[in-house]
């Protein structure tokens, strides 16, 4: 199953159930407040935006346990390429809630 940008729903959860991989995009809001701060310009509402239309990876690890998905592999990081999430965040955010096998998606990754 493959979630692209979505706000945390129960039809994710429906979708992947019992899927033997999910893929699903992630957000580390900690880090967001951190990437915009380092910017000299955010529009209005960029913040609103972009937490309001993206999964956070505690809600990701709590949507693959109430699928029971067997792994849940993290993808389109938000915040991706601002060094400001180490791999080590989002792998112990994600897992509070899930107790699965958790990875963190890489380009050219096989799962």
């Amino acid at each position: 199953m493959l979630s692209g940008d979505t706000a945390p729903c129960e039809s994710m959860v429906e979708l992947a159930r019992d899927a033997d991989l999910l893929l699903h995009e992630a957000m580390y809001e900690p880090g967001i407040d951190a990437m915009l701060a380092a910017r000299p310009y955010v529009p209005p509402g960029l913040r609103s935006f972009l937490v309001n239309g993206h999964t956070s990876a505690g809600d990701c690890g709590r949507i693959a346990a109430r699928a029971g998905v067997k792994t849940l592999a993290l993808t389109h990081l938000l915040p991706s390429d601002e060094g400001l999430v180490g791999e080590d965040v989002w792998l112990r955010e994600a897992a509070r809630l899930f107790s699965g096998r958790v990875v963190v998606g890489q380009d050219l990754m096989v799962l």
